[in-house]
């Protein structure tokens, strides 16, 4: 089998693979019995099925989802629950609900990157994902060095490569008395995973209404958050992040405060994918369950080659030599 025909990035279906590499087709999908004599590790897990990585899309905020939140949030009705309640926040069953939007777009973007794999809705408590390469959302467990923490977003096919929560502060008193709350909450589920995984890629996402902040708490939390996020290398401090974005939404109308935090801040929503792609390159790029590309390993091939020919110089030499003698 070329080469060219095993590229990763085509993802062509399992049936190909087979039929090139044993003469007849055979799929995974269709609940078919291993044949006899056939590796069991061909079966489960061939060339084809890992994934090219490729560029991170921005994530996004969707906002006709996040107006009807700001509606949710002026209003004095519960429309799940029935129940009265204050204007100007939400009450704990919304506050539960609200972002999970938000994680939902962040593991779209997430999965493309990783090539277009599968997003996968948590099974619970599961310390595995339920499918072997996949990003998972929704309640996702992870075992760190100081405690067993959910996250809301996870990519984890050795163990956690990615995990990602997002934690949302919803009315002005909430957060006069919960930021500092918040801010040690984030620094202790970083260092719970990072010092396990210390190549793990943790990612925050700290959303507030804009009518909810006040300008001393603007200032304190995006000076924390900046300091946060600073984490690049893994022997890095393990409460630091490698990723935070801080959204300011505007519950009238849904949209996201285009100078809260500034826009030269690393914080911003919008810059979010530049930071975690070339991470995660660095950290992962060509490891399983990730494929090479053609021209990479080509390249690969040419400076192996070259260097075997470079070792055969010296026995050239020696034999030349011997003839002269």
């Amino acid at each position: 089998m070329t080469r060219a025909t095993r590229r990763l990035g085509a993802r062509p279906p399992c049936s190909e693979f087979f039929r090139d590499c044993f003469g007849f087709p055979f799929s995974l999908d269709t609940g078919q019995q291993i044949p006899d004599g056939l590796p069991r590790l061909a079966v489960q897990r061939c060339d084809y099925c890992m994934a090219e990585l490729k560029k991170m899309p921005p994530v996004t905020v969707p906002p006709a989802q996040l107006k009807a939140w700001g509606q949710t949030w002026l209003g004095t009705t519960n429309n799940i629950t029935g129940k009265t309640k204050q204007t100007g926040r939400f009450d704990r069953q919304q506050s539960t609900n609200f972002a999970s939007f938000i994680d939902k777009s962040f593991a779209t973007s997430l999965a493309v990157m990783l090539g277009d794999v599968p997003l996968v809705a948590s099974t619970g408590n599961a310390l595995i994902p339920s499918q072997e390469d996949c990003v998972e959302y929704g309640k996702i467990r992870v075992i760190g060095g100081i405690r067993p923490q959910n996250y809301d977003v996870a990519y984890r096919p050795d163990g956690p490569r990615i995990v990602f929560d997002s934690k949302t502060l919803n009315d002005l008193d909430s957060v006069r008395k919960n930021w500092q709350n918040m801010v040690n909450d984030l620094g202790t589920e970083a260092t719970t995973v990072h010092t396990r995984f210390p190549y793990a890629l943790v990612i925050f996402m700290v959303v507030i209404p804009a009518d909810a902040l006040g300008k001393k708490q603007e200032q304190d939390i995006i000076r924390t958050l900046e300091r946060l996020a600073t984490r690049k290398a893994v022997i890095d401090q393990p409460h630091l992040v490698e990723a935070c974005s801080f959204i300011v939404w505007n519950p009238a109308d849904g949209t996201v405060h285009p100078d809260i935090p500034p826009q030269n801040s690393h914080l911003r929503i919008e810059k979010v994918h530049t930071i975690i792609e070339p991470i995660y390159l660095d950290r992962y790029k060509g490891l399983p369950p990730h494929s090479v590309t053609d021209e990479e390993q080509d390249g690969e091939d040419e400076s192996e080659d070259k260097q075997k020919q470079l070792a055969l110089v010296p026995a050239q030499t020696e034999k030349k030599a011997e003839g002269l003698d």
